[in-house]
């Protein structure tokens, strides 16, 4: 039976191969392999340039395998020491806020600076010892501040609040080793607490130095957003006078209401001052708390039927038409900030970042807390609730 061509030729060429005598078989042997092999090289070396076989960088920007559409997104750089400072990004400044509510040696205006220092918003960024994201946390910090165990870094409405806990609980256990507080806590959070304990207080290294200084002129700056600066406090709010005006003499008149001034000439309370029952047919309104949010000691989140406070004493109440009716019972525990997280848990935390009580509710993302029409507080997620005070009524 007649063989193909090219099978006949490489039949033909493995009988020459083996019939050869002696020593000159192994060389026509490695003579043949050898060709082979370059065959396969050019081939390969062909394909590729031609573009038929892809290069794979692995530092590709637009995906960290190499392909168009990966999940890795290009690493940021961490500003060097002269670089201007940017804006607070509009997502940042509640969360910045949030962060400076913890605690006064840390107010807003640092947490900014030093979130420009560290990264200049950028969650991007890798840094030294692992350090990751827009605060530029190392990882032994982020499991001792981070809210949930299945929290990363790299989500900036975790780690910056996270940032306001951390750098509060740095200074108050750090800031005795020198008098240096604020700067001690800043070197604490880029080498760990116990570098600065070895060091028994402020190292005396140039860059923390320089960080320090970077965060300092980025301070005054930010000190000047109106967003996160000194802001003009609410003026007191106004409550009726009860004495006499000058188109009421004080002595009155048979002839004056008994609302404005009595017969007697005593002045009285304003009618608006009395308390009044609320109508029955009272058009109650709807809030919705979005993340993240906070409340501090004596600070409410409100609607025209309810008030859900923070206590003085750290405690969580609802009050219904200034009645309570619901409350966490974990006063004088130390509770010390109320957030509403992104990741749709309600968290009570101490002053040093300890979680006093929550709602429990993690995993729920882009969840709100809502204080409804009816009475009831709830935290809703998709259209499902989660978790409710169960005061309807």
């Amino acid at each position: 039976m007649p063989q193909p061509p090219g099978l006949d030729a490489l039949t033909r060429l493995r009988r020459t191969v083996f019939r050869t005598p002696g020593p000159l078989r192994w060389v026509a042997i490695g003579t043949l392999c050898g060709t082979l092999a370059l065959l396969v090289l050019v081939g390969v070396v062909f394909r590729t340039g031609l573009g038929i076989v892809p290069v794979v960088d692995a530092r590709d920007p637009d995906g960290g395998n190499g392909s168009r559409g990966g999940a890795a997104a290009p690493v940021g750089v961490a500003p060097s020491p002269g670089t201007a400072p940017k804006p607070v990004p509009d997502e940042f400044v509640p969360l910045v806020l949030t962060a400076g509510n913890v605690c006064p040696a840390v107010p807003a205006p640092r947490v900014a600076a030093q979130l420009m220092a560290a990264s200049g918003f950028d969650a991007n960024v890798l840094g030294e010892d692992g350090a990751e994201g827009v605060a530029q946390f190392r990882p032994e910090l982020w499991q001792a501040y981070r809210p949930s165990e299945d929290a990363v870094a790299t989500d900036p409405e975790l780690a910056v609040p996270a940032l306001g806990r951390a750098m509060c609980a740095l200074v108050e256990e750090l800031g005795q080793l020198s008098g240096e507080a604020y700067p001690t806590a800043l070197a604490a959070f880029q080498w760990g607490p116990e570098a600065v304990r070895e060091a028994g207080g402020l190292p005396d290294a140039p860059s923390l130095r320089a960080f320090a200084e970077m965060v300092s002129d980025y301070t005054a700056y930010y000190e000047r957003d109106r967003r996160i600066g000194d802001r003009p406090s609410t003026p007191p709010r106004r409550t009726p006078s009860t004495g006499p005006t000058a188109s009421q003499p004080a002595g009155g008149n048979p002839g004056t209401t008994p609302s404005t001034t009595p017969t007697n000439g005593a002045p009285a309370s304003p009618r608006a001052s009395v308390p009044s029952s609320p109508s029955p047919s009272a058009s109650w309104q709807e809030r919705t708390i979005r993340s993240t949010a906070a409340l501090r000691r004596e600070e409410s989140w409100t609607s025209n039927r309810l008030q859900l406070t923070l206590t003085d004493d750290g405690d969580v109440v609802l009050r219904d038409q200034g009645r309570t009716v619901w409350r966490a019972g974990v006063a004088d525990r130390g509770g010390h900030l109320l957030v509403f997280q992104s990741d749709g848990n309600l968290v009570l935390y101490s002053r040093y970042g300890g979680t006093v009580w929550s709602t429990k509710t993690a995993r729920n993302n882009g969840a709100t807390l809502v204080l409804r029409a009816d009475g009831n507080v709830v935290i809703s997620s998709n259209g499902k609730v989660v978790w409710q005070t169960g005061t309807a009524g």
